[in-house]
């Protein structure tokens, strides 16, 4: 009788070649799976692609003011007095600044205060206190003064300001401490210029603070020990920024100007001695800027191409075939890509350019688009940076950015040709996971159903076996 573990051996030997047989369909559609899943995959990198495309073409697309291509540079002389920025509006030239006071935030300071002596105020009770600033009514406030110490007394008033809701959006109130003894007050408006000064102070606290010799009219001057403002005088006179552009003399109370050039923002950063000369500034396209967004276009355009021309082509010699071959869509795209960009376009003013290479950029034969003559991109925006802007978005709607926008949406955006082709592979994925779980399922179930009747095979085999054994034991006995 054959040995129980070498039965057993042969048993699992011939079970697993009857559910490889079984399992060859299986194979095949675990083949067609991963083929779906690389389709899938191949898709999904598609799509990230075009989106890089989609972001460059969708900036290029906006028009007027906001238009990325339409962009500017202020070059100043010396930037240590003034820096500036431009926009859309700024017109391209020369001027000259002169930079002779800087605006500044009114400050106000207490009397020199020793802070451990005695306020004269009463401890946990409620005085008065009211703060005019600029055009506005004095604000009145009630202080609870917990302690009698001239600290006690500096802080309760700094926490009142700092925490009311009306005076702690233009002022600020800060204890200063001089030194281990004494102490200072320290008003300070959140803006500068004049319409943001601090017009009065009155109330309870001005004994304690000092500011009852403090003239608001004339705006007294603090001292080393003494009460008063920072920038005494006239507040119109001390806080305003004053400069000079183009020899105008001009007064504003900031000392970030966006009014006065069309377009540009400029920075004031330090006052200059009336001896130096007024500082240059320049307003001019920004050429580095244009040209690297524009380069950006270039390497995602070209980068699309790639992939389009790596994952759509067959090889007829090898019989090789991209992933993305037999997709229709995907095959097409890259030819109406290369006629989006290599066609003129319309609605461009008379004598600007209407196709890329009319600024410089040209395409290959393997349809890769490359800035072969920057010059000619230069003159364009040194000339005239709309005849680039006008290229890519214009009121007509047909630039290149336009026309590339709205493809590129059809293939990109929720809902777009390439969601719902990757929903459909998916729900194909899915099928042939259930096709194949179900299968699997079955081929298990016949297995061990061969199984069992191999048991009950080798069951009979043993049992005839025995009895065989038995007949020729009785008949030679």
């Amino acid at each position: 009788m054959a040995d129980v573990s070498t039965v057993s051996s042969q048993m699992d030997a011939m079970v697993a070649q009857y559910q490889e047989t079984l399992s060859q369909p299986v194979y095949k559609l675990q083949d067609q799976q991963s083929t779906l899943n690389n389709q899938l995959s191949a898709l999904s990198q598609l799509k990230s692609k075009l989106g890089a495309l989609s972001t460059d073409v969708t900036n290029f697309a906006i028009g007027g003011t906001a238009s990325p291509l339409l962009t500017y540079a202020v070059n100043s002389s010396n930037t240590s007095y003034m820096t500036a920025t431009a926009t859309a509006a700024a017109v391209q030239g020369s001027h000259s600044l002169k930079v002779s006071q800087l605006a500044s935030n009114d400050t106000l300071l207490s009397n020199l205060i020793a802070s451990s002596s005695e306020s004269g105020l009463t401890a946990n009770t409620d005085y008065s206190f009211s703060m005019g600033v600029g055009s506005a009514d004095a604000r009145a406030l009630t202080v609870h003064v917990t302690g009698t110490t001239n600290n006690d007394v500096l802080h309760a008033l700094a926490d009142a300001v700092n925490n009311d809701s009306v005076l702690n959006q233009t002022m600020t109130a800060t204890v200063i401490k001089i030194s281990s003894t004494q102490s200072r007050l320290v008003f300070t408006a959140k803006n500068s210029g004049a319409s943001n000064a601090i017009t009065s102070i009155a109330g309870d606290f001005n004994s304690v603070l000092g500011l009852d010799g403090v003239d608001f009219t004339n705006r007294t001057a603090s001292t080393s020990s003494a009460a008063g403002f920072v920038k005494s005088g006239n507040a119109a006179e001390v806080l305003n920024s004053k400069f000079a552009v183009d020899g105008i003399d001009i007064v504003r109370e900031t000392n970030d100007i966006d009014d006065v050039v069309p377009g540009v923002t400029f920075s004031l950063k330090a006052p200059q001695a009336d001896t130096d000369s007024p500082l240059s500034m320049q307003v001019a396209v920004d050429k580095d800027t244009v040209k690297k967004q524009i380069q950006q276009f270039i390497t995602d355009y070209n980068g699309v191409m790639t992939y389009l021309q790596t994952n759509t082509q067959s090889d007829p010699t090898t019989k090789a075939r991209g992933t993305l071959s037999s997709d229709p869509s995907a095959v097409s795209l890259r030819s109406i890509l290369r006629q989006m960009v290599g066609g003129a376009v319309g609605g461009v003013k008379s004598g600007y350019p209407s196709t890329l290479s009319g600024i410089g950029i040209t395409i290959g034969s393997d349809g890769q688009l490359s800035l072969s003559d920057s010059a000619t991109l230069d003159s364009a925006l040194t000339t005239d940076i709309h005849k680039v802007a006008d290229l890519f978005t214009n009121a007509a709607g047909n630039g290149i950015a336009d026309i590339m926008k709205t493809r590129l949406d059809q293939y990109t955006s929720y809902g777009g040709s390439i969601a719902s082709e990757s929903y459909g592979i998916s729900q194909q994925v899915q099928d042939i996971t259930d096709r194949i779980t179900a299968m699997n399922a079955q081929i298990a179930k016949k297995a061990d159903d061969y199984r069992t009747q191999f048991a009950e095979i080798q069951v009979l085999i043993d049992q005839a076996s025995r009895t065989s054994q038995f007949v020729s034991t009785f008949a030679s006995g």
